[in-house]
């Protein structure tokens, strides 16, 4: 069954119009990409695509050519630098070094920058820009902030975060923007993720591609072995009228990658593909999610797995909600709400709601919601109420939930 399911959502899938997939783009001057989750050989959940140990070299585009340098990309108190003369040259700009006024001169086309070493001023044919943060030398090199290095070329810089991954773009102002989904998956589809086939979708962690009738996520086939079909939350008939759409649930055994796509068709094919979650290894979102004011919240856990001579398995989760109205050259973003490890709403088959109260109640400022304290060590902790802050700044913990008058929607 599991097999004609996903024959039949391949065939829909290969036999498309071609003139539903993006036509190519034009690539930026400079492209590169870092991780952003630090490399633990240890950690099987810590290993996206691209995670490379240290000392590995960078791959990066110029102009749509692929590259390899080791300079690296740093990130420091907040900020992300990059490497001037790199950057600038990529960008046919000269750069040049004057190294008794302590100086960097970047000339494109009219413009002229001087970038001043200890100083968070950049100088820009003779105006004063404060750039938020000063430049740094690294074994010779003088890198830049990212602002910095759009406003000294009189580029656009644009960063994107997908696949655990951050993606910076350097391209002229009157170039189409990359910072559409659509543009975005197809840049991807021509450079870092050129072997994978068509790109549909790229989430947080995992990849929706086709290639040679299968779909594959993160580079690892799933044609024999994932189950695909209708998706499994008990709120999928509220996401699908939200979203317009159909929802598939996909997962592959033994605790590998889980995500919900959504899909839309028009009379004759599918249109587009569009991840609304997405998780590593080892992540799974909860079941008893609720849909309220085109908002999806729900609960994700996943085991932290780590491999040495004695294994180590880490619960952990964290509640979350997503934007359905989020527009389709969007990507879903999950916002993070409340505390992590807190076991919210009784988001665990172990635990069941007794005391005929709900297990969410929505108000004006917040969320309420009944269940247990920590997702690792919740027997030790009695049932309790947390107001979870709409905000985004935590939550409080609550003896009684709210009076009834204030409930503007509640979950059971």
């Amino acid at each position: 069954m599991k097999r004609i399911v996903l024959l039949m959502f391949l065939g829909i899938l290969w036999f498309m119009p071609q003139n539903v997939r993006s036509e190519e783009i034009a690539p930026p001057d400079f492209l590169v990409r870092i991780s952003l989750l630090s490399y633990d050989e240890r950690d099987y959940t810590n290993k996206p695509k691209f995670n490379y140990p240290p000392g590995t070299p960078t791959d990066y585009y110029v102009k749509g050519e692929k590259y390899q340098t080791d300079l690296p990309v740093l990130i420091e108190n907040g900020h992300t630098l990059l490497p001037l003369r790199l950057v600038g040259e990529a960008c046919d700009a000269e750069v040049s070094w004057h190294n008794d006024q302590k100086q960097a001169a970047v000339q494109l086309g009219g413009q002229k920058a001087i970038v001043q070493l200890g100083s968070k001023n950049l100088l820009i044919d003779g105006k004063t820009l404060n750039m938020g943060a000063a430049p740094t030398v690294r074994g010779g090199v003088v890198y830049l902030p990212l602002r910095a290095i759009g406003e000294a070329l009189g580029k656009e810089v644009f960063y994107c975060s997908r696949l655990h991954q951050a993606f910076i773009m350097v391209y002229d102002k009157e170039q189409a923007s990359y910072e559409s989904r659509q543009n975005f998956n197809q840049l991807m589809e021509q450079t870092y993720l050129d072997k994978y086939g068509d790109i549909w979708d790229i989430g947080s962690q995992t990849v929706v591609t086709v290639k040679d009738n299968d779909i594959y996520t993160d580079g690892a086939g799933l044609f024999e072995q994932a189950f695909v079909g209708d998706c499994w939350l008990a709120c999928t008939a509220q996401l699908e009228e939200a979203l317009g759409c159909r929802l598939l649930g996909l997962a592959m055994p033994q605790g590998a990658p889980h995500y919900i796509i959504a899909c839309y068709y028009n009379a004759e094919a599918l249109q587009d593909v569009r991840i609304l979650w997405d998780g590593l290894p080892y992540y799974e979102v909860s079941d008893d999610g609720f849909v309220y004011e085109n908002y999806w919240y729900a609960t994700e856990s996943w085991t932290e797995r780590r491999i040495g001579s004695t294994p180590e398995y880490i619960d952990h989760c964290r509640f979350f909600r997503i934007d359905l109205n989020t527009p389709p050259d969007k990507y879903f973003i999950p916002e993070y709400l409340g505390v992590t490890n807190y076991h919210y709403g009784f988001a665990d088959y172990t635990y069941e709601n007794t005391d005929g109260m709900p297990r969410y109640i929505v108000t004006e400022d917040a969320v309420y919601a009944h269940g247990y304290r920590d997702a690792v060590t919740k027997r030790d902790y009695p049932e309790c109420w947390c107001k979870i802050f709409l905000d985004g700044s935590g939550h409080e913990e609550m003896i009684e939930p709210p009076p009834a008058d204030e409930w503007l929607y509640q979950v059971f």
